[in-house]
């Protein structure tokens, strides 16, 4: 042992002894055998400089030298750090063959992204995207050279062409409604909002025969929402059978995609004009006097039959094949980033056509909360999201089903599986596919089910379908599950046909209470 101990250490002795003379012989090599006389300067000025620090004087910087890329000053001088060499010396990065390290340089003036942020677009989030770099940039300068498509504010919708919205009345009697006392503190608020919206074209002033009565909606920023009752309206409206899309279809048509974008329209039915006759019909009444609607409001029971004719006319041949329309809403789909780019460059160039705009956000990007259930009755689900400023959850959609015969014999861990399986694949899969969401259960084991290295064969498809979907699985207390929870058990009111009881529990009940009156009789 000892004398191979002694054998590493003279091999290690010889390998620093090769390396010394190494060294040597390459100082030598650049002192006395380079032929280009700028390299030879600057050699000696680097011995100059660093003769100069060693002892404690500021070196000289008088000379400008130039080192071509093939100096291998490290090399000789590892002690000498470059950054030591002052600028005017002439020594840069570059011409000593060294990279600049990487920094993070400000955006360009011509960079796509901060045009859309100067010309009021900054509300787009292309930087938000989850595509490749590339296509990041060819989707902003897209939305550059469709930026008459986007609204600037809430009320900065567009005009149909060649569209409007007739109402059709069974009966032209006139109603006249009062309207709605309003507190004299909300008066200047209603004033601002009725005055903007009549400079926008959306109302005007009007002497119409017919009144129904103002509805005021206070959001939760405080803003101010104009709404009208138009059920005395909707009495007389002669119903349209236009038919929405049916769900089915419209998860079908996203098999096989990759990419999808979100958009919607700004103020989404007053983007259709009302017929010039027909505005009188709409007429609201409010402490300021009496308007009517030049474009078509919320509330009308025609309005979405309608507006969902006029996208069918401008999407139609394209609706369920590369886009999804259902009111207001767009979703265009696509397989690769170069079709998405061309779908998408076909949509905005369909808007500007039609005069129609879209809104800037589109409040898919809030975190999505997927609450589920289950229980001997069946499965219930609740899906949330979390406003931008709040802590709070706030609901929008429910789902329940029953249970099969079959599934009611599952046991409870399978039973919880599949309201996950169901809630995910089956009645939510339009609004969770391609978004990262939270799912809450009260049931602790089915937070390991998708990392569980023993499945049965029931539970690998019901894996395999949950894979393509991004969550997180959390377990809450049963007592804060409380909506999935009433969601899947039997309902309350007891379905039409079913005796509440039989006819021997009302014989029975009968003789019991005859049986006690006459015995209070009797006393």
């Amino acid at each position: 042992m000892a004398k191979d101990r002694e054998g590493v250490k003279s091999v290690q002795k010889e390998l620093k002894g090769e390396l010394r003379r190494a060294k040597k012989g390459y100082k030598e090599k650049i002192e006395g055998k380079l032929e280009d006389n700028s390299t030879r300067e600057v050699w000696d000025g680097l011995k100059r400089i660093t003769g100069q620090k060693q002892a404690g004087v500021e070196p000289n910087t008088e000379s400008h030298n130039t080192a071509p890329r093939n100096a291998k000053i490290a090399d000789v001088f590892p002690c000498l750090a470059v950054e030591d060499l002052p600028i005017t010396q002439g020594l840069c990065r570059s011409q000593c063959g060294l990279s600049d390290p990487p920094t993070a340089s400000p955006r360009s003036a011509g960079d796509p992204v901060q045009l859309l942020k100067d010309c009021g677009l900054a509300d787009i989030n292309v930087d938000g995207c989850e595509v490749s770099e590339s296509c990041r940039r060819k989707l902003a300068e897209l939305v550059l050279s469709y930026q008459d498509v986007f609204s600037r504010h809430k009320r900065d919708c567009g005009e149909a062409k060649e569209f409007v919205h007739r109402i059709r009345l069974s009966d032209d009697r006139p109603f006249r409604l009062p309207y709605r006392r309003v507190p004299p503190g909300h008066y200047q608020q209603l004033r601002e909002v009725l005055s903007d919206m009549e400079m926008k074209g959306i109302i005007s002033k009007s002497l119409s025969e017919y009144a129904s009565p103002l509805v005021m909606v206070w959001k939760k920023n405080g803003d101010l929402r104009i709404c009208t009752d138009f059920r005395w309206l909707n009495a007389k409206t002669i119903k349209d059978a236009h038919p929405l899309p049916h769900q089915a279809d419209c998860l079908a048509a996203l098999g096989g995609n990759a990419l999808f974008s979100t958009m919607d329209l700004t103020s989404g039915f007053y983007n259709v004009p009302l017929h010039e006759s027909d505005r009188k019909f709409t007429a609201f009444t409010t402490p300021m006097g009496l308007y009517e609607y030049n474009r078509l409001p919320q509330g009308l029971c025609n309005s979405p039959a309608s507006f969902m004719r006029m996208m069918l006319s401008i999407f139609g041949d394209l609706n369920f094949s590369s886009l999804l329309c259902y009111l207001d809403d767009l979703l265009v789909f696509a397989p690769s980033e170069e079709e998405a780019l061309r779908r998408l460059e076909v949509v905005f160039s369909r808007l500007r056509a039609n005069n129609l705009k879209l809104s800037q956000k589109k409040y898919f990007d809030r975190p999505f909360i997927l609450s589920t259930d289950a229980s001997l009755d069946g499965l219930g689900a609740v899906l949330s999201q979390v406003p931008a400023g709040e802590d709070k959850a706030r609901p929008i959609a429910f789902a329940s089903k029953s249970l099969s015969r079959s599934q009611a014999k599952y046991p409870a861990h399978r039973l919880e599986f599949l309201a996950l399986k169901w809630a995910v694949c089956d009645k939510f899969s339009h609004w969770l596919k391609g978004h990262k969401f939270t799912v809450w259960t009260d049931n602790n084991p089915l937070t390991y089910i998708m990392t569980k290295p023993k499945l049965d064969a029931c539970e690998q498809r019901w894996v395999s379908k949950l894979s393509p979907y991004s969550f997180e699985i959390k377990h809450v207390p049963g007592q804060l599950n409380v909506v999935a929870d009433a969601l899947s058990r039997t309902p309350f009111v007891k379905p039409l046909g079913r005796r509440l009881l039989s006819e021997q529990d009302c014989w029975n009940r009968c003789a019991v209470s005859t049986t006690v009156v006459c015995r209070m009789h009797s006393m």
